[in-house]
C-alpha cells in the first residue's frame, strides 16, 4: 500500500480534509484539552497545547490557501507539498532542526493561548 505522502495530489479528498479539520477543531476546543493544555502530549517534546496549536495552524494555513486565487505562474511550494516534506520517517527525525523549531514554535504559541 503506498504511503499517503507518495500519492498524487489529485487523490486527496477535500471533503474528507474538511470533516477531519472540523473534528480536530471540536477536539482542540474540548474541556479535556483545556485541562491538559500544559501537560506532556503523546508526541515527545510537545505539550498538549503545542500539539493543538500546531494542528490548528496547519488547518489555518490550508484554509488561507483555499481563499487565494489560483496562481497564474508556477508556485514555489504548495501547502500539501510543504506538509508532505515535513513528515517524519523515523523517531530520529525528531532531532532535525526543522522539527525542533516546530516544537519550540508550538510551545511559544501554546503559552500565548493558555
Amino acid at each position: 500500500m503506498p504511503s499517503p505522502y507518495d500519492m498524487p495530489l489529485s487523490a486527496y479528498d477535500a471533503a474528507g480534509f474538511f470533516r477531519t479539520a472540523m473534528d480536530f477543531l471540536d477536539l482542540a476546543d474540548s474541556e479535556q484539552v483545556r485541562v491538559a493544555w500544559t501537560e506532556p502530549s503523546a508526541l515527545k517534546g510537545m505539550s498538549v497545547g503545542a500539539v493543538a496549536v500546531h494542528g490548528l495552524s496547519a488547518i489555518d494555513d490550508i484554509l488561507l490557501h483555499c481563499e487565494c486565487p489560483e496562481p497564474t505562474t508556477a508556485r514555489l511550494i504548495g501547502t500539501v507539498e510543504y506538509y508532505r516534506a515535513a513528515r517524519l520517517d523515523g523517531r530520529e527525525d525528531l532531532a532535525l532542526q526543522g522539527h525542533s523549531f516546530t516544537r519550540e514554535h508550538g510551545e511559544e504559541h501554546a503559552v500565548q493561548n493558555d
